[in-house]
């Protein structure tokens, strides 16, 4: 009776365990399953964004990857998390969803995952007024003027922040978007404190006169900045650019060819000028409407051509266009030889990613003087009211 009572103890025990073992796993099931967000995405992962905060997130790999290059703030969004008004579940950024937590409970287990170090730096900035608010300026144009490296540069001035989720908001100049409203607008901003410049960017708005319209009845205050390049470089730069991206997206290019010649010039030797890539370069056109809407004051040119070759010149100048402290100085940026072009030296070492800088196309001599002598009348109009850019206006 003794022994059989005692395998009956021993196998009651090893029932009890393997029950304890199934309900751990169907309760660690339960968890995993239910901490996910609802995108559709199973492959998450954990990312630290520096020893100050640690365990910012959960987020996608492909999310991750993609953030440098789009400049996301994973600091924005760990304070949004943790005030609980961040709601960015069914955001893009470039298609990519956003897999955020959301609900107050995970915002509590968030908190109880990091440091008290990092805990108390996040309640420090919410004491200093952390919060997102609409831009005190905007970057409206023009596309493949270097208005994505003016973006990385703002970032390197404790006095600026730039980086909107998503990269380029559209906000103004689309009417889709523009429909759901003014606070989900700022709901697009990074978190700033009141000291700072919120940016935006996104140079569509440059052509827009939608945007013109509506940014000036929204935010009358704002400043503008522009970003103009020699408008036949940036031309070419535009060509090249949708050519890239058809391919990157597998599709044709917006002309269903990739000789820049035809596109350019017609069939019977002149230009088309009704090109969207000629009529992007008709810079005054453009300009004229956001001065005569927002004062020539509040207006800042910036050449792209000097951004790119000498950024300390540029930014500088914005420095003191909106009004922050002298911070850029001559060890801010260095040339990487590697690169061939400028790279943020100072507070940390950062180049713009390769996609910047694309060779262009060889154009014809012949076809570059009849772009040139075509946009002579607009670029010399442009020289002579703004008192701005030294590009040669014929060849």
């Amino acid at each position: 009776m003794r022994s059989l009572s005692g395998i009956g103890v021993k196998t009651g025990i090893r029932y009890a365990l393997v029950v304890v073992l199934i309900i751990t796993v169907i309760y660690m099931y339960y968890i995993s399953t239910t901490s996910s967000t609802k995108t559709g995405e199973s492959d998450i992962m954990t990312i630290n964004i520096g020893p100050a905060r640690e365990n910012a997130l959960v987020v996608t790999p492909a999310w991750v990857a993609e953030s440098a290059a789009n400049d996301v703030s994973l600091v924005d969004i760990s304070l949004g998390l943790y005030q609980g008004d961040l709601h960015l579940t069914d955001a893009h950024i470039r298609g990519l969803p956003i897999l955020a937590a959301t609900r107050r409970n995970e915002i509590a287990s968030y908190m109880m995952s990091i440091s008290n170090k990092s805990r108390e730096l996040l309640k420090a900035d919410i004491k200093n007024n952390i919060q997102q608010r609409l831009p005190g300026a905007i970057v409206v144009g023009q596309r493949k003027c270097g208005t994505h490296a003016l973006k990385d540069f703002f970032n390197v001035h404790p006095q600026l922040r730039a980086g909107t989720i998503p990269v380029e908001p559209i906000f103004f100049s689309w009417s889709k978007v523009y429909s759901t409203g003014l606070e989900r607008y700022r709901q697009m901003m990074p978190f700033t404190e009141s000291s700072q410049v919120t940016i935006e960017k996104s140079p569509e708005y440059f052509e827009s006169s939608m945007a013109v319209t509506k940014m000036r009845k929204d935010l009358k205050n704002v400043k503008i900045l522009i970003a103009l390049r020699d408008p036949v470089e940036r031309i070419l730069s535009d060509f090249v650019q949708e050519i890239k991206l058809a391919e990157v997206q597998n599709r044709k290019s917006p002309w269903g060819y990739n000789d820049f010649e035809r596109v350019i010039v017609r069939s019977d030797g002149r230009l088309n000028e009704k090109s969207k890539l000629i009529q992007g370069s008709r810079y005054v056109v453009h300009v004229a409407r956001w001065v005569n809407a927002f004062g020539l004051n509040n207006v800042h040119f910036i050449d792209g051509d000097i951004l790119i070759k000498d950024p300390l010149t540029e930014m500088k100048k914005i420095e003191t266009f909106l009004g922050v402290d002298p911070v850029y100085d001559d060890e801010t940026f260095v040339y990487d030889h590697e690169k061939g072009f400028m790279c943020i030296a100072k507070p940390y070492y950062y180049c713009l990613p390769d996609s910047k800088g694309r060779q262009h196309p060889t154009v014809k001599a012949e076809t570059k003087k009849k772009l040139y002598n075509y946009l002579k009348p607009f670029t010399e109009e442009l020289f002579r009211k703004y008192h701005r850019f030294d590009w040669p206006v014929y060849e």
